[in-house]
């Protein structure tokens, strides 16, 4: 650089310089030292002419030889003066060339956050996007953006510039998020590797880049704040359905079977001695199936207000499938027979299945209970098992009503209005489905159904194998 700053400077800006301030000093001295030089030499000539004394002449031979060595001196105190104000105007022309460069990395460090700030900004804009535009704004920032690539690592994600490759001149930052380590951002130079550096990369240019890991730990706090504000909004929406849908079930669904009792029971009880016994039979028969119905309406209301309030905690084991479905099967056995169904247990008496064992208790009851509900005189219900690699498919089929397409999604949502009416006028509070949905998830399963109007029902769910299969 030294080189390049001589060769731009002209003599007469070097003159200019040396006559502004040093030339007050120089001038003079030169002046005195050629005035007493020229004298001397002058009236030495006349002397060799008009005299001939020995002792005169070696007095002016030393006055010269003094008026020379201070011409001398002055000449080389001039010389000397000269370099020195020479290097003086290449070291300041050298740095204001450093400070220069220095303002314009600045400069591009400071168009570089601005344009991470602005379109970190605008509306709509993803998370993703907002990476993918960093990471590719992130080069020009740097000395030598040509052959500079650049990567941002976020979890499982990976965001890099265009043809990016890595080498061995590698700087690299820690992204921090409520200050938890989620990622890293690197930027790798390309170029030729000196021999002679221990890195090519400026001093400026680590704190860049953990400015720029700090705004992006910063925009991903923003990001994971608006995430869990839209989870709380929709989680409060959703408790509200749950709220709403609990006041429904207690002010009608839990009240009027409760009526239908009082009045039954209040017929027995005044005309017991009228009635003739089929009558009573039939009174007493629908007082079972209503208690039944309230009871089984009462004991998901309480795993529903459980499970609502965090209360209910998953505690899997090993158990036998066909015990659990069988024990079911023999609950609802009566209401069956009352309606003409008949329930066939096709589970294989070997499976032995991973989960909680009460939840899976109230997710088979529910859905065998639905099927009795919604199936008339003469149909069948079949529960059977399928063997899927490392889980457990259990099918709950039935020949009853079916269901529309439309109310399928609703089947397993809070909230939604699906009121079904079952074959012997039973009415469903739709609580038992969307507790079977929690339960069989909370075990990490699936459930589903494909149905059909008029051909029936098959409810599927799938549990964890266990290991003695």
């Amino acid at each position: 650089m030294r080189e390049e700053v001589i060769n731009g400077l002209s003599r007469k800006s070097v003159w200019m310089k040396f006559d502004s301030k040093d030339m007050k000093i120089v001038s003079p001295l030169i002046f005195i030292g050629f005035a007493m030089f020229t004298g001397t030499l002058l009236y030495e000539v006349f002397k060799q002419l008009l005299f001939s004394d020995i002792e005169i002449r070696e007095y002016y031979f030393i006055t010269i030889g003094f008026n020379t060595v201070l011409a001398v001196i002055v000449a080389y105190y001039i010389v000397e003066k000269r370099e020195a104000l020479l290097q003086k105007i290449v070291d300041q022309n050298m740095d204001i060339k450093c400070k220069e460069e220095s303002l314009t990395e600045r400069v591009k460090e400071l168009n570089c956050f601005y344009d991470m700030l602005i379109f970190s900004k605008t509306p709509g804009v993803s998370l993703k996007e907002k990476l993918e535009h960093t990471v590719s704004i992130m080069p020009d920032a740097w000395l030598y953006p040509d052959i500079t690539c650049a990567r941002i690592i976020l979890g499982e994600e990976t965001f890099q510039t265009e043809g990016f490759k890595e080498s061995r001149w590698k700087q690299t930052e820690s992204i921090l998020a409520n200050d938890i380590r989620i990622g890293t951002v690197e930027v790798f130079y390309l170029g030729q590797e000196p021999e002679n550096i221990d890195s090519p990369f400026l001093e400026g240019e680590a704190r860049l880049l953990n400015g720029i890991s700090n705004l992006l730990g910063k925009i991903i706090e923003s990001h994971q704040t608006i995430d869990e504000l839209k989870q709380s909004e929709a989680k409060l929406k959703r408790m509200n359905g749950a709220k709403d849908k609990f006041f429904s079930i207690i002010a009608h669904d839990l009240r009027n079977p409760f009526q239908g009792l009082i009045a039954g029971s209040n017929l027995l009880l005044k005309y017991q001695d009228v009635f003739e016994r089929e009558k009573i039979t039939e009174l007493i028969e629908g007082i079972y199936l209503t208690s039944n119905q309230s009871y089984e309406l009462l004991e998901n209301l309480l795993d529903w207000s459980k499970n609502q309030a965090g209360e209910v905690q998953c505690r899997p084991s090993q158990f036998n499938l066909n015990a659990i479905v069988s024990k079911n099967v023999n609950l609802i056995m009566e209401s069956a027979r009352l309606k003409g169904v008949d329930i066939v247990n096709e589970v294989d008496s070997g499976v032995f299945v991973y989960a909680d064992k009460h939840m899976i208790q109230t997710v088979s009851r529910n859905i065998l209970t639905n099927a009795v509900k919604f199936t008339g005189h003469g149909g069948i219900i079949r529960i059977s098992s399928n063997n899927c690699d490392d889980e457990i498919k259990i099918t709950v089929s039935d020949t009853g009503v079916g269901i529309r397409e439309e109310d399928k999604a609703k089947l397993f949502r809070i909230g939604e209005t699906c009121i079904r009416i079952g074959t012997a006028k039973e009415k469903g509070s739709g609580l038992g489905l969307n507790l079977c949905k929690d339960f069989v998830e909370l075990n990490g399963g699936r459930i589903w159904v494909e149905s059909e109007p008029g051909k029936g029902s098959n409810f599927y769910f799938t549990l964890m194998k266990a290991l003695e299969n």
